[in-house]
């Protein structure tokens, strides 16, 4: 019996940035990963979490039990944030622009803050103001465009005919009480056409949502180009 109560006793593991994988995990040899932790961690034990930035998921290797949880808690007046976030490192330079190569890519869920700000993916026009419901967009050409193709004259002049390849537009046009997105396929810079895969027949968009058409009370018909590293400045 008491080996029993020796080996069923609980224990608390440490966790901090400043720590180690190879310590201990004792308060004063900490772990540096939750996933270390979350390794030694049985029925019944606590993980006191020292204050920082942990980048990584917490994804605990064993459940706890009635009356024996597993607790993760920070250290009493820690401050702990646990982030789904990389941070970019080893950035370089191209041109005027720096450049990172994560080693990951979400496509078109790529999702990039700067020191607590959301980014918002290169585009153009560019967006000025965070206000979500200001698209700052520009006019297109509804006498040169339709479903599958943009056409604006004020579209940059250094865009060559494979800047925009894989890039998204947004449009509002017609109706407006909705918008589309599609892909980019290619790009016409003699005419400033922005060339789209398009939607095949759709009711929806030729009918209520086509850029070469006007409604009589809803004004101009708006868009804009994003996520194309030419657009980036």
């Amino acid at each position: 019996m008491l080996l029993c109560n020796i080996s069923c006793t609980p224990k608390n593991y440490y966790v901090s940035p400043r720590g180690s994988d190879d310590n201990q995990g004792s308060r004063v040899s900490p772990f540096r990963s939750l996933a270390k932790a979350s390794s030694k961690l049985r029925p019944g034990d606590t993980c006191f979490i020292y204050g920082g930035v942990y980048r990584e998921t917490l994804k605990p290797e064993v459940k706890g039990i009635e009356g024996k949880p597993v607790v993760f808690t920070a250290v009493p007046g820690e401050k702990v944030l646990l982030s789904a976030m990389d941070t970019l490192t080893n950035g370089h330079q191209e041109g005027n622009r720096l450049v990172f190569r994560p080693g990951w890519d979400l496509g078109t869920e790529n999702f990039i803050m700067c020191g607590g700000t959301s980014m918002i993916p290169a585009r153009w026009p560019d967006k000025t103001n965070p206000d979500p419901m200001n698209p700052e967009a520009a006019i297109l050409n509804p006498m040169k465009s339709s479903p599958d193709r943009i056409q604006c004259d004020d579209l940059p002049d250094e865009l060559g005919p494979g800047d925009l390849d894989g890039a998204t537009v947004w449009v509002n046009a017609e109706s407006k009480w909705s918008s589309w997105t599609n892909r980019v396929k290619g790009y016409d810079p003699d005419s400033k056409s922005i060339l789209l895969e398009g939607f095949g027949s759709s009711w929806w968009i030729d009918e209520r949502h086509n850029p070469s058409r006007l409604h009589q009370d809803y004004g101009d018909n708006m868009f804009y180009v994003a996520r194309a590293k030419a657009l980036l400045d």
